[in-house]
Parts: C-alpha cells; structure tokens; sequence
C-alpha cells in the first residue's frame, strides 16, 4: 500500500534550532541531532549563556524579555553570603531571576 505524501499546506512546521554563532557552535560541541536546544528564531539557548559578566536580553518562559540581565558567581562566601545566577539591576544593586529559556545580545 502506498502513502500518499503530505501537501505543504497540510504539514506541521516544527520548532527550528537558534541560528548557528561561535558561543552556540561551542555550547553544543558533541551533542547529536535529537540534543539540540529549541529556542526561538534570533535567541541562542541557555547552554552557551555568556558567564563573563556581559549584559545580555534574556527570555523568561511566560514570555517577558529582561533587557540587561549578566550571570554572576561568587562561591566563596567570603564578603557575603555564596551565590551563583543571573540578575538584573534594580535601584540598589541587582536582583537574581528564575533561569531564561533563551538569550539575545542587547539591541
């Protein structure tokens, strides 16, 4: 019994992986096919986050997009309690965020 193919009207169009950077191409060194992260057209995944400090656009899961948002990381306890996250500035300070689902750089 032969199948008859799918028109292009009729196929669903499925989720495609964030276009191809230096930090992307790192991040996903040695995964296969099926690994790769899904994120939106223009974002990168959160597996080539840059952990350097640079302020980023970064993507929440309901939606928001955070506009200056760095990873920080001072396991050492020694001036103030560990921490270890990602943070946007807020009047005093910074403020660490729920995990983004993707990331962009600033516009």
């Amino acid at each position: 019994m032969n199948a008859k193919p799918q028109s292009a009207s009729t196929m669903i169009p499925t989720p495609q992986p964030a276009a191809a950077g230096a930090e992307f191409a790192a991040a996903l060194a040695g995964a296969s096919s099926e690994q790769l992260p899904l994120v939106p057209a223009g974002w990168y995944p959160m597996a080539a986050f840059p952990k350097n400090c640079q302020r980023v656009q970064a993507l929440m899961k309901d939606g928001t997009i955070h506009p200056d948002v760095h990873w920080a990381s001072d396991l050492s306890g020694e001036e103030q309690p560990a921490f270890e996250g990602y943070f946007i500035p807020s009047g005093s300070g910074f403020v660490e965020i729920a995990k983004p689902i993707a990331w962009r750089k600033k516009q």
